[in-house]
């Protein structure tokens, strides 16, 4: 596994705090509204939709509108130790980060309560939380099949949002927190006599959403480019030949898949850039785990 650069690793830290600053529909505009509410004890599950901001009768103060993969930001299924973010409306009286690398149950008045598909009930570490977004990790001894979130605050109490858990849900973090466009990666050209030259994969100017591709080349068939994306949800994977990464199409060697040994829920994809696609452009690259894919990311290729 290749060394970690400690620049890059503090813009994963702070990921999750760019993200609170984008805006945008709080849930996809496909989903209805209506008053289903999952009941407390778990033991059922249907198709979720969010509670309706019009009715009165009996919506709680407390509203999930969405579980996302905080890396995609898709409603994908959940995995174990992975990073979830919900959105929704009172989900805590203020914006308030997590201070230290080891993650609070609490923050502020808010917590948040998963309930597996087993009955049992465990509080979340959780990362960030605001009025309109949390951030937290998804307990490691969660069992899978249906589960329910549940968010408590000064303002009361959210109803048990169900959603399933699965082993693997990859999700691969973006430099501009939107799950698209340039990953959250960083380089590294490995030359011929050893030597190691950092690279980097993307740059981005003081404005929110700036971040661009920056064109990567390997400067001669024998130096090798390596890229490391940082991801959530593919550490459930115990066969690396379940993981497989397409750039632009190419099936490219996977070096590593698995935990990032710096921060709680962050995973690590080490790959080697084929030299035989050099020069075309902007490429998409697909992460596959366990027949799953995880969002689409663009590099470019010089």
């Amino acid at each position: 596994m290749l060394n970690r650069l400690s620049p890059v690793m503090m813009l994963i830290a702070c990921l999750p705090a760019q993200f609170w600053g984008q805006t945008g529909a709080s849930y996809p505009p496909y989903w209805p509204c209506n008053d289903f509410d999952a009941d407390d004890q778990g033991k059922r599950f249907s198709p979720w939709t969010p509670d309706c901001p019009g009715d009165e009768s009996d919506e709680p103060t407390v509203i999930v509108t969405a579980v996302l993969n905080s890396a995609s930001l898709t409603a994908l299924p959940a995995a174990p130790e992975s990073w979830i973010t919900l959105t929704g409306s009172n989900l805590a009286d203020t914006s308030i980060s997590a201070s230290t690398l080891t993650l609070p149950v609490q923050l502020g008045t808010t917590q948040v309560a998963i309930r597996d598909s087993t009955g049992r009930v465990q509080l979340a570490s959780l990362r960030n939380v605001s009025p309109k977004h949390i951030e937290f990790l998804m307990p490691a001894a969660v069992a899978m099949g249906n589960t329910t979130v549940t968010v408590t605050n000064s303002h009361g109490r959210s109803r048990a949002v169900p959603f399933p858990v699965e082993l693997i849900s990859p999700g691969v973090f973006t430099a501009n927190s939107t799950g698209s466009g340039v990953p959250a990666a960083q380089g590294i050209l490995l030359h011929s006599n050893g030597a190691r030259t950092p690279v980097p994969v993307f740059a981005c100017s003081t404005l929110p959403g700036s971040c661009k591709p920056v064109p990567l080349h390997s400067r001669g068939d024998r130096d090798q480019l390596v890229l490391s994306l940082y991801a959530t949800g593919i550490r459930g994977n115990t066969d690396p030949a379940k993981v497989q990464v397409k750039i632009d199409g190419v099936l490219a060697k996977v070096l590593y898949a698995g935990r990032q040994s710096q921060f709680a829920g962050l995973d690590q994809v080490d790959v080697e850039v084929p030299n035989s696609i050099a020069g075309r452009g902007t490429v998409n690259l697909v992460l596959t785990v366990g027949g799953k894919s995880a969002n689409t990311v663009q590099i470019e290729l010089q």
